[in-house]
């Protein structure tokens, strides 16, 4: 089972993915999180992340639950 269906499933808490596809199980040290819904991502959640990074100089993420009172239910 590859991992985004075992997000789904609940047999992981968390799924990293990076820019370049890469996914990891594991939480990154120090990480700087943006969480929201992202649906759709535009250029204002863009400019906050990288700010943000700027200011804290960390690599920064996009927290994106699976399921969002407001949204519907993220596609695998």
């Amino acid at each position: 089972m590859n991992s985004v269906n075992r997000l789904y499933t609940e047999e992981i808490g968390a799924l990293v993915i990076d820019v370049d596809g890469t996914q990891s199980e594991s939480i990154p040290k120090k990480p700087l999180v943006l969480a929201g819904s992202f649906n759709p991502i535009h250029h204002g959640h863009q400019s906050l992340l990288l700010a943000a990074m700027s200011m804290t100089g960390n690599k920064g993420y996009y927290e994106i639950s699976i399921r969002n009172v407001d949204k519907p239910l993220l596609p695998k």
